[in-house]
């Protein structure tokens, strides 16, 4: 990972440890490039789409359901540029957790479901 997303991820870690969500929102606006995918111009990158699953669990912990659950969304939506990253699937815990704090438990229970289909065992 270069040293400026490094950076990047180290402030966040030590805003998230402090709480300070808004100011780890702001500083999450520096990774919006790289979001959903490798600006090198590479195949693969690992940290695609971090920003934004980060992004969801800060709006989560600030109590702004909506916009936590939009974020998770979007890494369900671009779920293959994630691959096999666990996002992947922890955005469908994040989806559930937004629908909870919103009322919606329907679209909750749907959400927890589809997690938990993930993780059956396929016959062979």
């Amino acid at each position: 990972m270069p040293a400026s997303r490094r950076r990047v991820f180290e402030k966040l870690k030590a805003l998230a440890l402090k709480k300070n969500v808004p100011l780890a929102l702001g500083e999450l606006d520096v990774a919006a490039p790289f979001e959903t995918g490798n600006a090198d111009g590479g195949f693969y990158s690992w940290s695609a789409l971090y920003p934004v699953y980060v992004r969801g669990e800060l709006y989560l912990s600030a109590n702004r359901a909506s916009e936590g659950g939009a974020e998770f969304e979007k890494v369900l939506r671009y779920r293959r540029v994630a691959l096999y990253e666990p996002i992947s699937a922890l955005s469908h815990l994040g989806s559930a957790r937004s629908y909870v704090e919103q009322g919606n438990y329907e679209k909750a229970r749907i959400a927890y479901e589809d997690f938990l289909t993930l993780h059956q065992p396929t016959e062979m």
